[in-house]
């Protein structure tokens, strides 16, 4: 009697190509301050929106959800790939502004870990609307703790990707 087979949970070259593409587009992907009043859903709907014109085979229906402690979680959208058991990547959207952000990001981080068991790779999309962008600037460039530890993050395949506003 042997072990149960387990299967991993690894991107193959198309799989990485298919990611790839994904996150460029979703770091492509501009907001506006005069899209500051709009609600995280709204943001979100622009932004599948945005992939879906890119060609990016992104679905935002009959989503795998992860389940918890008898709690169902699921994320904005997913990009199935080929695994039948892990689907390729999932996205998780958080507005962040200065009332909220703080709560806001850790509820959205830790969605993002929960997606890690069902997806082979995680989006976690911030809508960085803050005084000064300070998410968006401390994830950027240069040697700061935030940015060390989305670069450890990112070695689980779970992406952080801030996204501040831009002039028109």
């Amino acid at each position: 009697m042997g072990r149960t087979s387990i299967s991993q949970k690894r991107l193959g070259k198309i799989e990485a190509g298919q990611l790839g593409a994904l996150i460029k587009c979703v770091r492509d992907f501009k907001i506006f301050n005069d899209q500051k009043k709009l609600g995280e859903t709204a943001l979100t709907k622009h932004l599948i929106n945005h992939l879906k014109q890119h060609a990016i085979h992104f679905e935002n229906t009959k989503i795998d959800a992860a389940k918890f402690f008898g709690e169902t979680y699921r994320p904005e959208g997913l990009l199935r790939g080929s695994s039948k058991r892990y689907r390729l990547c999932a996205i998780e959207c958080k507005k962040l502004d200065d009332k909220s952000a703080k709560t806001r990001w850790k509820e959205g981080l830790s969605q993002a870990l929960l997606y890690g068991q069902k997806y082979k790779a995680v989006l976690y999309i911030l809508f960085d609307y803050t005084r000064g962008a300070k998410y968006e600037s401390a994830l950027g460039r240069g040697n700061r703790a935030e940015n060390r530890f989305a670069k450890e993050l990112r070695e689980t395949n779970l992406y952080i990707i801030a996204l501040q506003p831009t002039a028109m």
